[in-house]
């Protein structure tokens, strides 16, 4: 069980968990990290004052993507995306 330390033995606990997002977030960037070439770099980028973004891609020293994860049905553009 993936979440057996934080005590959510089924998906409806996870669901309603505060790391249900977290949770999201891992399994979406291993996914992407299972597809990705040996020498691609992934990286999580954050300023000081708390902008971020989930996921950064690079290769060949050129920057690929810039991906923010999110568990929701409805996502919108915080200070980190804009």
């Amino acid at each position: 069980m993936p979440h057996y330390l934080a005590g959510i033995a089924t998906y409806n606990a996870l669901i309603g968990h505060a790391l249900v997002g977290t949770s999201w977030e891992g399994y979406v960037i291993n996914q992407i990290r299972a597809v990705l070439r040996s020498d691609d770099e992934m990286y999580f980028y954050r300023t000081q004052d708390g902008a971020e973004i989930d996921l950064l891609l690079s290769r060949n020293d050129k920057w690929l993507y810039a991906i923010e994860i999110e568990f929701t049905n409805g996502p919108s553009l915080s200070r980190g995306t804009l």
